[in-house]
């Protein structure tokens, strides 16, 4: 509770010193919504060109994209800021401070990167969230809304722990912008993979993003639990029991790999 509290202050202070320059501030919230926006039209155009996708219609798609986005923007306002810097912040020395600090290290780090760049990323999937399942006439159930919820939350845990563990290698290689760009770069990256069913990849991407960096775990499996999808892909239904245990150990490794970059972190003094 007690760092909850401080993070809100941290935000607090970041906002009043963003909003010294109000136009900047709005702009750039402007010019990421106009671009997540941009992002959801391209997939529409796309699969409405097709129809369907893999046995996917455009609803059910539109559905998979929003849980991927939206997870995306939930963490990166948190984590994507204090991650992709981190290794700038090691080379110039602050991660100094942030560790004589009364709190641990890594919430330092994370109250003083609060990436609000993303809300629109949290503002358009809510959108068509509701876009999607209006088409597919879905009727939810208070069981079902709890069940979105955690998937919702599931997912953004789960980009959480990438993220850290990413960010975390900049303790023995200083930069791993190189890394993070391979996972989540819009054209030619790993994560993008999942705004699709998967069923459209080749074998070895399905496990890939399955078994190797369980990008799947955040949208295509439980998408298919939860509207109820009758898929081809060769993994078993009973791949969702699966889902928070997959989220459990990528969390627990995230901690493991950070607390050892912490141990083997040297001063950029020393």
């Amino acid at each position: 509770m007690r760092l909850i509290k401080v993070y809100f202050k941290y935000c607090l202070i970041q906002f009043k010193t963003l909003l010294e320059y109000k136009f900047a501030f709005y702009m750039q919230l402007l010019a990421n919504a106009l671009w997540c926006f941009v992002t959801f039209a391209g997939i529409w155009i796309i699969i409405d060109r097709f129809g369907s996708i893999a046995g996917w219609n455009q609803y059910e798609v539109l559905f998979l994209y929003s849980i991927n986005i939206f997870a995306h923007g939930l963490s990166g306002i948190f984590i994507w800021g204090p991650m992709v810097n981190l290794g700038k912040i090691i080379e110039q020395g602050e991660f100094d401070t942030m560790m004589i600090r009364p709190i641990d290290s890594f919430w330092v780090l994370i109250m003083s990167k609060f990436s609000y760049t993303y809300i629109p990323w949290l503002l358009i999937p809510t959108y068509f969230f509701g876009y999607s399942l209006d088409h597919l006439n879905f009727s939810m159930t208070f069981t079902q809304l709890i069940f979105l919820i955690l998937i919702v939350l599931n997912a953004t845990l789960l980009n959480i722990s990438i993220l850290v563990i990413t960010g975390a290698i900049s303790f023995w290689t200083i930069r791993s912008s190189d890394i993070l760009g391979l996972l989540y770069n819009a054209n030619n990256g790993i994560k993008p993979i999942i705004d699709y069913p998967i069923t459209i990849y080749p074998k070895f991407l399905q496990l890939l993003i399955t078994i190797v960096i369980p990008y799947a775990f955040i949208n295509y499996f439980p998408s298919i639990y939860f509207l109820d999808h009758k898929d081809t892909a060769s993994f078993s239904p009973i791949t969702v029991v699966f889902i928070p245990v997959v989220t459990l150990c990528l969390l627990g490794l995230a901690y493991l790999v950070w607390r050892m970059g912490i141990r083997s972190y040297q001063s950029a003094g020393s």
